[in-house]
């Protein structure tokens, strides 16, 4: 008897979203059964690999139309998006892999981490180039970031705010050390 596959929907099949159909698809176990984006030339990877399968324009017409078809969710669109996508699919009970960041604010991150408890699905934010340790001490210092453990769902989410305070300490820590271990030139 051959084992149930994780039914897959992308969203966003443009850049960074193609990016993660292409690799989420390679996986065994995982059958992609639909696919969104708002703008339709962005389907032309999709439509080489997969003409027959159903394609939206809108994530919430896939989400009722595809109503007990789709286990799980990928969100790779613009960033302005991904709080609200993200939140629509966890309320579908599906299981979400979104691009960062998550959220631009505290209370957007807050809704998400409450719905995914309801929902006890999965979930999985890519943070590049952050190790525990940095969003750890972002956590403790900045105080814009949270993390929230919720049984089978974890949620890790950092408001813009506290992004941008990243970025800069990072830009400060690159100059520090450039003016402190720098050869000067011989001219």
């Amino acid at each position: 008897m051959p084992e149930k596959k994780l039914r897959y929907a992308g969203i966003g099949c443009q850049h960074q979203g193609w990016a993660d159909i292409s690799r989420i698809v390679t996986h065994p176990a995982v059958e992609p059964v639909a696919f969104c984006d708002i703008d339709k030339r962005h389907f032309v990877h999709v439509d080489k690999r997969w003409p027959d399968l159903p394609k939206f324009s809108d994530f919430r017409k896939l989400f009722k139309q595809m109503k007990g078809k789709v286990d799980a969710v990928s969100v790779g669109i613009p960033d302005h998006s991904h709080a609200r996508v993200t939140h629509a699919a966890l309320d579908a009970g599906l299981h979400v892999y979104c691009e960062k960041p998550l959220t631009h604010t505290v209370w957007e991150a807050r809704q998400i981490a409450a719905t995914a408890k309801e929902a006890v699905v999965q979930m999985n934010i890519y943070y590049v180039g952050m190790g525990l340790a940095t969003m750890l001490l972002m956590w403790f210092i900045l105080g814009g970031a949270f993390l929230v453990g919720m049984g089978k769902s974890e949620v890790l989410a950092f408001s813009w705010t506290s992004i941008g305070i990243y970025f800069a300490i990072v830009i400060w820590m690159c100059i520090a050390m450039y003016h402190t271990f720098a050869v000067p030139k011989d001219s």
